[in-house]
């Protein structure tokens, strides 16, 4: 995820002070020097003042030293600081706290801090919770919560491979980072959707100004994301994520030229799946969605675009999520 920093509001108009890459990986993985000089990019590109790389893991060695010879902008924050700062910040985040009717108690019970250190789990009757289907706005919040819970998975899976695969350099599962990309990418659609209508429900426009600040802040920004990221959200899912009809199949079949696919027989104990890799359809799928391009593009830049909407997009979903469940739904539930 990309994070850019300014001094204040007024400022942004402005190159930011900082621009900030966060990569979540296992403590063993290490963010390679090919990333470090992509990131390095950024900065340039941004005219940012410097440029922070802050890891679950290690920066390597290679990487530091580029940007010590070349004198980058560029600081690095590894697993010991990144967890002390959370260790730090996490009293400063406010309690939330708000309810479906400002005036009802769904359970009596009091509000817990969801930013709290430890798993805090609640049970309740879903037909009570969401009141038989009798609300619209708890409808829609029910739907979204699909939704939520797809993007999540699709988008860990997709982390988890796009740093073993494209970062650390390891090989073969090329075509399952694509498949998560292209599934964020549709559920990503999906969501806004779902989105876009429960924010023209009565019950929230009479909600809404009692939502906390940091309520309406989350749904706000997401809000604001999608809005202003819509047509090309559209555009890369029609790429990626559209039908792969023959025509485009055929399309990239006929531009293959010294392209080198691979097919194996892997027989093992795994019931579920036969033992066929068909390792050759990620280059049939870049082929393929090589013939829904742009002028001017090409698939790798678009993936590049196409992963940082999806960073993007699913870090304002979790918040507006975050938003919903607390302001709507977390009171109904029964206690911890």
């Amino acid at each position: 995820m990309l994070v850019r920093v300014w001094t204040d509001k007024d400022s942004r108009t402005g190159p930011p002070l900082i621009l900030v890459q966060c990569k979540r990986y296992k403590a063993d993985a290490s963010v390679g020097v090919e990333s470090i000089k992509a990131f390095w990019t950024d900065v340039e590109f941004d005219q940012a003042g410097k440029g922070l790389i802050a890891t679950t893991a290690t920066d390597s060695r290679e990487g530091q030293r580029v940007c010590k010879a070349r004198k980058w902008r560029t600081e690095f924050a590894q697993a010991a600081d990144v967890q002390g700062w959370a260790r730090s910040l996490w009293r400063h985040v406010p309690v939330l706290s708000s309810s479906l009717d400002p005036t009802e108690s769904a359970t009596g019970a009091e509000t817990i801090d969801l930013m709290s250190r430890g798993a805090v789990t609640r049970f309740g009757t879903l037909a009570r919770v969401f009141k038989g289907g009798q609300s619209e706005l708890l409808n829609g919040i029910a739907r979204l919560a699909v939704f939520y819970e797809d993007l999540r998975v699709e988008m860990g899976e997709f982390r988890k491979l796009y740093a073993e695969i494209i970062e650390s350099g390891k090989p073969g599962a090329d075509y399952r980072v694509m498949y998560f990309q292209r599934r964020a990418l549709a559920t990503l659609v999906e969501f806004r959707g779902c989105f876009t209508v429960i924010l023209q429900t009565k019950e929230f426009k009479q909600a809404k100004p009692t939502l906390s600040e940091m309520d309406a802040r989350f749904i706000d920004g997401a809000n604001k994301y999608l809005n202003d990221n819509w047509a090309r959200i559209k555009e890369l899912r029609n790429e990626f994520a559209g039908h792969i009809k023959a025509d485009s199949v055929e399309f990239g079949l006929t531009r293959f030229t010294d392209e080198v696919g691979k097919i194996t027989w892997n027989p093992d104990t795994d019931a579920w799946s036969t033992a066929l890799e068909c390792d050759f359809a990620g280059h049939i799928l870049a082929g393929a969605i090589s013939s829904k391009l742009q002028t001017g593009t090409d698939v790798q830049s678009e993936l590049g675009t196409a992963i940082d909407v999806i960073s993007q997009g699913s870090s304002h979903a979790q918040g507006a999520m975050l938003a919903w469940v607390h302001a709507f739904v977390w009171d109904r539930f029964g206690g911890a």
